[in-house]
Parts: C-alpha cells; sequence; structure tokens
C-alpha cells in the first residue's frame, strides 16, 4: 500500500529546530507510520521511503509492505 500524506513541505515540528541532517528525520516518520499501521492492522509491517522532501521530492510517501 502506498501513502501519499499530501503536503506542500515538512511539516515535522523537529525539522526546524534541529541542526542535523534533515534526512534522518524521515527515517523518524516511516518508524512512526510503521508503528501506527502495524498496530492498526494488527500485524508487523515494514515500510519503505518513497519519496520526500528532505531527500528532494515533492511530497512524503511512504509505502506499507505487508
Amino acid at each position: 500500500m502506498i501513502m501519499h500524506l499530501h503536503k506542500k513541505e515538512c511539516t515535522c515540528p523537529m525539522s526546524s529546530k534541529l541542526n542535523m541532517d534533515k534526512r534522518r528525520l524521515c527515517d523518524c516518520t516511516k518508524e512512526h507510520e510503521r508503528l501506527t499501521w502495524s498496530e492498526f492492522f494488527g500485524k508487523k509491517l515494514e515500510c519503505k521511503i518513497v519519496e520526500s522532501f528532505h531527500r528532494g521530492g515533492n511530497d512524503c510517501v511512504i509505502e506499507l509492505i505487508f
């Protein structure tokens, strides 16, 4: 399942506060989505970042792998 978060920019509240490689924040978002949807579906899922703002993309897109 592919999730397009349909954002115009990164909305992570830590993005403007941290002085670090912002691409690492995408891994935090990926893990958050993995845990949330694993709980929702009642089974362990894997996630993959397909596209993100901090990695040169135009949206946040995450693939959920069942």
